[in-house]
């Protein structure tokens, strides 16, 4: 089962802890006030530093020769292969329980890491399920005291809970697999591998150990990942971003803000300003309403007696745990896109040279986009947020496909219906309605999100449009503002860019001239960029961009069809 921390957080407009110091704040290398510095984060501070400074030439070399592995945890794809054999294991043990350590005599390790055999607390909740199900199974074929409908729909959880489980170790590398098959595992690692807590409560592991991969799949040299701003952060903003930090993963320089510590401080804030206690509380509600439906009807319909109604609400609470772990699993998947929009936002809001919403929410000021390596460290800024948790990503595109298939298997079958193709009784009708459009609802917000996102990389390129544009013109108007001096600037931003130049190189117009030009070579690299991972790196399904025009044509088509299977069934 996913779990989820559902501790109450309260909502403040900045976070008690910060990623982000200053030279000025806090000295290099010693903790802030002589405190030691926690072993997880030397632990962790090896592992980043490892995956991301070391030199691996090893993909330079013939595959026929190659004496060691290459290192590919960073690596986020998704393994048919492995979503077909956990898929299978799943399946089998919901059927056989703990018997299936039989069938696979010859992978105790696996069987045991897979929580089918041992003392955890997660195996007992799947031994929890599985006698669910048993006890669902006695109770529909001796007892016969719940429907066709309701075990369908038992199993019908039991195959999309298995295919959640095994999406998780679809996205793992080999070498993972394969430490999984031949060696015993420590609860705490299955369980980061696993089980949805870290990612839903952004833990400090897992956002730099998630922020290194992303870098290590773009090969961006994080060294040179730092900022500054174009102005004075507030008072309160500076309070927070002076907080103490315990993470010296990286060092600063010369005064500029870390971009690792940056995405933390971002993450961290939307962690306090969104509690995750809805989402068990939401999940618990809907599994109870799916559950408690057809059994209302089937009370309505027939008599019970005490015992068969004891019998009937044992095997509810059996079935509502199935369903609550699926749409825990769909909720925190939409609860990481709206994290990622948030995130979008923020890195949008930093070259932002006016207010783009009147309720935009701004954790830090405008970054100095008169300097070259600023716009070069936001582009890789940009392109982190967008990559940021692919892998898990990817397990919620493989899940929400196949809701959708269902979706759209379960519309053929309405019109299907409407044509008198099939009849069906109120008791399927209800049901099997409400399921649809529960999934519908979890579909459409999953697509909106997802378009959401995708619809950044033009707002991003027109930004920088913006921003080559201010260049462009102070470049044209060079002669009036460096050479005779004859007027100023009247806009602030043009001010600004035209008084920093002239603070750096004085009187040096050929010095200045040349940093205006490498300031507009950033900026074509940075666009450059938005547009090849607009084309390699967008959201996708079934191999499709998903845009907000395509989801219109989709929804205008939809109804032009239902409208005319309407007309039909009218007409005879």
């Amino acid at each position: 089962m996913e779990e989820i921390n559902t501790q109450k957080i309260e909502d403040s407009p900045a976070p008690s802890r910060c990623y982000i110091w200053n030279h000025d704040k806090c000295s290099v290398g010693v903790p802030i006030d002589n405190q030691k510095q926690p072993e997880e984060d030397i632990e962790l501070q090896i592992i980043f530093t490892k995956m991301n400074s070391t030199i691996d030439e090893t993909p330079f070399h013939e595959t026929k020769c190659q004496k060691q592995k290459q290192d590919l945890s960073y690596k986020a794809e998704f393994n048919m292969k492995h979503f077909a054999q956990y898929y299978m294991y799943q399946l089998l043990f919901y059927i056989f329980g703990p018997f299936t350590c039989f069938f696979f005599f010859n992978k105790p390790m696996l069987m045991y890491n897979l929580g089918f055999w041992s003392c955890r607390q997660d195996v007992v909740f799947h031994y929890l399920q599985w006698g669910g199900h048993i006890f669902s199974l006695i109770m529909y074929f001796y007892f016969e005291l719940i429907s066709s409908l309701e075990m369908g729909l038992l199993w019908f959880s039991l195959l999309t809970r298995s295919i959640v489980i095994a999406a998780k170790f679809s996205t793992l590398n080999e070498d993972r697999i394969e430490l999984y098959e031949q060696s015993r595992l420590s609860e705490k690692t299955i369980k980061f591998d696993t089980v949805l807590f870290d990612w839903a409560a952004q833990t400090k592991k897992l956002k730099y150990l998630e922020i290194a991969r992303s870098a290590k799949r773009h090969d961006f040299d994080t060294q040179f990942f730092y900022f500054d701003f174009i102005v004075e952060p507030m008072q309160e903003t500076q309070n927070a971003l002076a907080q103490e930090q315990n993470m010296e993963i990286n060092e600063v320089k010369n005064g500029k803000y870390s971009g690792i510590n940056l995405i933390s401080y971002f993450i961290e804030s939307f962690q306090q300003l969104n509690t995750r206690k809805y989402i068990v509380m939401t999940s618990l509600f809907i599994g109870i309403i799916i559950v408690a439906t057809p059994k209302a009807i089937q009370c309505y319909n027939y008599f019970y007696s005490p015992f068969e109604v004891f019998l009937n609400v044992i095997c509810g609470i059996f079935q509502t745990i199935q369903f609550n772990c699926i749409f825990m699993y769909l909720l925190i998947a939409l609860d990481d896109m709206k994290r990622k929009i948030f995130l979008l936002d923020q890195v949008f809001y930093l070259i932002s040279t006016k207010r783009v919403k009147c309720c935009e929410f701004k954790l830090a000021p405008t970054i100095d986009i008169n300097c070259p390596r600023t716009i070069e460290a936001w582009s890789m800024l940009r392109s982190i947020i967008f990559d940021y948790g692919a892998s898990y990503h990817i397990r919620n595109q493989v899940y929400f496909t196949i809701l959708i298939l269902f979706c759209i298997v379960s519309i053929i079958f309405v019109l299907q219906i409407i044509l008198d193709y099939f009849i069906i009784d109120y008791y399927y009708l209800i049901t099997l309605g409400i399921i649809f459009f529960i999934y519908l609802i979890f579909v459409c917000s999953y697509l909106m999100s997802a378009a959401k996102i995708n619809e950044y990389f033009e707002e991003f390129k027109t930004q920088i449009e913006n921003l080559k544009f201010i260049c462009q013109d102070v470049k044209r108007m060079k002669k009036y503002y460096f050479e005779d001096c004859l007027s100023e600037p009247q806009n602030f931003i043009h001010k600004s860019f035209v008084n920093h130049l002239k603070q750096q190189h004085g009187t040096d117009t050929l010095v200045i001239y040349q940093r205006i030009d490498s300031l507009i070579e950033s900026l074509e690299n940075a666009q450059k960029h938005i547009e090849y991972d607009c084309r390699n790196y967008p959201l996708k399904l079934y191999g499709i961009k998903i845009s907000f025009e395509i989801l219109q044509n989709f929804v205008v088509g939809l109804f032009t069809v239902i409208s005319f299977v309407i007309q039909q069934r009218f007409s005879t």
